[in-house]
C-alpha cells in the first residue's frame, strides 16, 4: 500500500508514517520502524508524541532500551515531554535488563 502511494505521486503524511511506525513497532520490527522515522525526517515532516511513543514502546519491546532512552532525550528538540506509555515502556523493560539507572537517568 505504502508503495502504491509513492507510485501514485501520493506524498505520506504524519498519519501514514504514525500509522506504519506502529505497526511494524508493535510487531517486533522496530528497525523497519526506525527506517520509516528517518525517512519521514528527510522529507520534512516533524515527529510527534505519537511517533514517539510507537518507536520507544517498540524498541523497548524488543528489549532496545538504550536506543529506546536515546529517543527520550531526542523528545526535547521537538518541545515534546514523555508521557504516561512512554514512562511505562522504559521502566517496565529497563527493569528486565542490567541497564535500569542509565535507562531511567535518561528520562
Amino acid at each position: 500500500m505504502f508503495s502504491e502511494k509513492k507510485s501514485m505521486n501520493v506524498t505520506p503524511n504524519i498519519v501514514t508514517y504514525n500509522t506504519l511506525i506502529n505497526e511494524f513497532s508493535q510487531n517486533g520490527n522496530s528497525e523497519m520502524g526506525g527506517r520509516l522515522y528517518e525517512e519521514m525526517v528527510r522529507n520534512g515532516i516533524k515527529a510527534g508524541i505519537l511517533t514517539y511513543d510507537a518507536l520507544i514502546l517498540g524498541l523497548c519491546k524488543v528489549g532496545k532500551t538504550k536506543k529506546a532512552a536515546y529517543l527520550v532525550k531526542d523528545l526535547d528538540k521537538g518541545n515534546l515531554a514523555p508521557n504516561a506509555p512512554i514512562f511505562s515502556a522504559i521502566y517496565h523493560w529497563a527493569m528486565c535488563e542490567e541497564e535500569f539507572q542509565e535507562c531511567l537517568s535518561a528520562v
